[in-house]
């Protein structure tokens, strides 16, 4: 397999594996389908609720830092993979940059740019650099040959919190009560979940695609600050209730800034 496929499954977090985890259980369980509650998102009802959330962008500042990955996979995930990394955001032009190093060494292995609009990928041995649309990633699973819909948009949306723009339009839901938003994009949807200080989860679900996906801020960084110190995420199939993988990532050393250089995104 190409190693740029390989760097693209370390980045998007997806090593193929098994059941049970500590970091699947902090996790927590996929939510129900549930149309109770919802409405448009023109709603009077909603007013409030999206106030809320429109501060939660305004308030977050450019920001750069490192942070820690430990993924599980393999059979029982049995297997651990560590990384280290870098992450970059502009607020102003919704730009983030992720530089995965090698733990020790420091040696980097990838980069990754991405403005919400397309997705660029360059690994330390490819000399093209890779670009596509933002949307899902399509890797092939070393373990089992098989193609695998990676929904990029989760994890980019979980660190930028760029919500508002993406929920307008007639397929946005919003259940003020429960601080939930529902998206329809084509045949996918996003569930958004909120705590009174910022974003609890991020699921990702496609019937079509047989995969989902979830983000958690576990309870014990929830602390209304982004990025926050813990963010976990594990993506599963449907139709089994397989786990490909479960992650921890671990931010530290994060510095609010005014803005982000340009030559930082630059490859």
């Amino acid at each position: 397999m190409r190693l740029l496929k390989k760097i693209i499954i370390i980045f998007i977090f997806l090593l193929y594996g098994c059941k049970s985890s500590p970091i699947q259980e902090e996790a927590g369980s996929y939510s129900e389908d549930s149309k109770d509650g919802f409405y448009p998102i023109q709603d009077k009802r909603n007013l409030e609720f999206l106030s809320f959330i429109e501060k939660l962008e305004s308030d977050l500042t450019s920001f750069s830092g490192d942070f820690s990955m430990q993924i599980k996979s393999g059979e029982n995930l049995t297997k651990t993979n560590n990384l280290d990394g870098k992450i970059f955001f502009d607020k102003a032009t919704k730009r983030i940059k992720i530089e995965l190093l090698i733990p020790v060494l420091g040696w980097k292995i990838s980069q990754v740019v991405s403005d919400g609009e397309k997705i660029l990928i360059q690994s330390a041995n490819e000399p093209k650099l890779h670009q596509q649309p933002m949307g899902d990633i399509v890797i092939l699973d070393p373990n089992t040959n098989k193609k695998l819909s990676i929904p990029f948009p989760v994890i980019y949306h979980s660190l930028t919190l760029s919500f508002l723009e993406g929920f307008q339009g007639s397929n946005t839901k919003i259940n003020p009560t429960e601080r939930k938003v529902k998206v329809i994009r084509g045949k996918d949807e996003y569930l958004y979940v909120f705590y009174e200080k910022g974003l609890d989860s991020l699921e990702f679900k496609s019937i079509e695609k047989n995969l989902q996906a979830k983000c958690k801020i576990p309870p014990s960084a929830q602390a209304g600050i982004h990025p926050p110190s813990k963010m976990l995420t594990k993506v599963s199939e449907i139709s089994s209730g397989q786990d490909f993988s479960t992650v921890e990532i671990q931010y530290k050393n994060m510095k609010k800034l005014s803005a982000i250089p340009n030559s930082v995104f630059q490859f």
